[in-house]
């Protein structure tokens, strides 16, 4: 049994937004947050999905489920298990909700056998922990034979997750996020992932994530990076190590370079982050623009060589057409820099050749190094780009740090 999970999409009537938890009113999808819902519509349709979705009986719900189900042929099982969390009994007083007949007569996807008892929310507080309770036991209550979708809530959504113990593994609570537990394969998971949407239709509700991503850019930009003048005045040996790259922080990226002026580039995947081509099944397009991004940064960089290994949401061909100029190399692959042997992956437990030098990115899963183990004088040291993008003077072999916006923002890659 696969249960997908999704949250609404964007809601329209502005003046509830930011209050969605506690709604005096029942809002309808924004332009915007029936895009979305088409785009999760086509991905489900892309992977084969024909099960039912079980939407909360809120109207920005089931419209979410409407659009599903017109890419799937789904029907639409209208569940209150997955309503939205109660902060506020006093905003709940006024709500009244849909009956299931006024549902039927809305959407047309709805299934003739559903049943829905009336009142299906509660006027009383709920804490995680209820939400958790009621999502877990409405999943018990069903077919453990079918596969299902379950559309709700941030909250609820969130609690779903919960309750199938789906690991905390990157992800976010974007509306029509796309969430995975496979109960034949443990391993098989998403938790609350954007990827099959394109950046700029990302968003938290009003917030609009590549707008949010811009204003951080902006700030620390502000703030300004200090290059050290032992790095500006060095001509050779000079070695950049960068990764995992959304494209906002592309003018970042290319400002450090300038300021830098390395001699020799690594870059260990993700090169535009934001874009999950490994995930999407329509994402080379706009992959494609921002790889010619940042490629044309890292040609006009004057390095004498860049290294690039290709991450798990890169597509290859993709790499090695737009920087034909660069030495693109699978994972674990070694070279030698400065007379230092140098193993180049991706990810941290997928990069295990002998070497001296260990460089790679994509997050802390399954890190098992600290920054403190590494002797860069003498010693094997290895190099994660979430403890932040590294410059090495060689032969000296010194390490200077520089603050990444991305780990700036979200405290991890």
């Amino acid at each position: 049994m696969k249960i997908y999970l999704t949250r609404h999409g964007q809601v329209a009537v502005t003046q509830f937004i930011g209050n969605v938890q506690h709604p005096v009113g029942d809002m309808p999808l924004s332009p915007l947050g029936r895009e979305q819902a088409a785009y999760l519509g086509a991905y489900m349709k892309h992977l084969g999905f024909k099960g039912k979705l079980y939407a909360s009986p809120y109207a920005r719900a089931l419209e979410t489920a409407q659009v599903i189900a017109d890419h799937t042929g789904s029907l639409i099982v209208p569940w209150a298990p997955m309503r939205e969390v109660v902060r506020n009994t006093e905003t709940m007083m006024e709500f009244t909700g849909l009956t299931l007949e006024q549902i039927k007569q809305r959407y047309p996807s709805i299934d003739p056998t559903s049943e829905l008892a009336y009142p299906w929310w509660t006027t009383q507080i709920e804490t995680t922990e209820d939400v958790i309770a009621r999502v877990r036991a409405g999943i018990d209550a069903l077919d453990p034979q079918e596969d299902i979708m379950l559309v709700g809530h941030g909250a609820s959504v969130y609690c779903g997750c919960e309750a199938l113990q789906i690991p905390h593994k990157g992800g976010d609570g974007y509306n029509c996020s796309f969430s995975m537990y496979d109960s034949e394969d443990k391993g098989n998971f998403r938790r609350m992932d954007g990827a099959h949407m394109p950046y700029e239709k990302l968003t938290f509700n009003t917030i609009v994530q590549a707008e949010e991503d811009r204003k951080l850019l902006e700030a620390f930009m502000a703030e300004g990076v200090e290059i050290p003048e032992e790095v500006k005045k060095a001509s050779t040996g000079k070695v950049l190590h960068i990764s995992d790259t959304p494209s906002f922080m592309f003018p970042y990226m290319q400002k450090l370079i300038e300021e830098i002026r390395p001699n020799i580039i690594i870059h260990t995947g993700d090169f535009v982050d934001e874009v999950k081509a490994g995930r999407m099944f329509n994402a080379e397009p706009e992959y494609t623009q921002g790889v010619k991004r940042i490629a044309q940064i890292l040609k006009n960089a004057g390095a004498e060589k860049i290294y690039a290994v290709p991450g798990n949401n890169d597509i290859e061909h993709v790499l090695r057409r737009e920087l034909d100029f660069a030495e693109v190399v699978p994972t674990n692959t070694v070279v030698e820099i400065g007379g230092i042997s140098c193993a180049l992956g991706h990810i941290c437990y997928e990069t295990t050749a002998p070497a001296q030098w260990t460089f790679y990115g994509h997050g802390v899963t399954g890190e098992t190094w600290s920054p403190d183990k590494n002797d860069v004088k003498n010693g094997v040291c290895r190099f994660n780009i979430c403890w932040g993008i590294s410059v090495f003077l060689l032969p000296e072999r010194k390490q200077f740090c520089f603050p990444s916006p991305k780990s700036y923002h979200w405290g991890k890659i």
